[in-house]
């Protein structure tokens, strides 16, 4: 069975996550700061009227922070009800891969001894072997729980997004 993901970079690492949760990949835009927010959090958006947190993915995948760029892209996700955006260095493309392990998936528990609870499955792609990322686990409860009371806050922010 096939199954697409979105292709992203970070850190010149190349990630996927499943095109199901994906709403929309944007530009990135100046951020709204949130004081006594957590590292995982860069800022807020405004997004069509509605806050959109930001998450800085190299945080929550291990890797170095960079300050946000113009070139940058934020891929909003729905993260199970509620929308939020990955801060990534650019989205790549589109891709369809085996996820019934068919060919060109390699089940993460045959290759690493201890995988990591963030990663769905890695695949084989044109770009080389990408780890899925399964977003509920990466992001903690007490991370969803900060976001969602910002979402419902309804707090506005001067950056907006079309």
């Amino acid at each position: 069975m096939a199954t697409e993901i979105l292709l992203f970079e970070c850190d010149h690492h190349y990630f996927g996550l499943r095109s199901e949760i994906v709403v929309e990949v944007l530009r990135s835009v100046a951020l709204s700061v949130v004081p006594q927010s957590s590292e995982v959090l860069l800022g807020v958006a405004n997004l069509r009227g509605k806050v959109l947190p930001v998450l800085n993915t190299r945080h929550l995948l291990g890797l170095p922070t960079v300050r946000l760029h113009p070139s940058h892209h934020f891929i909003v996700v729905d993260a199970g009800g509620l929308v939020i955006a990955l801060h990534v260095d650019r989205a790549v493309e589109l891709a369809q891969v085996d996820s019934e392990g068919g060919g060109n998936v390699t089940a993460i528990e045959s290759e690493v001894a201890d995988p990591p609870s963030n990663i769905e499955f890695i695949t084989k792609t044109d770009v080389g072997l990408v780890p899925v990322i399964n977003l509920r686990n990466m992001v903690t409860q007490n991370h969803f729980a900060e976001l969602l009371s910002l979402s419902s806050s309804g707090t506005s922010t001067g950056h907006s997004m079309q």
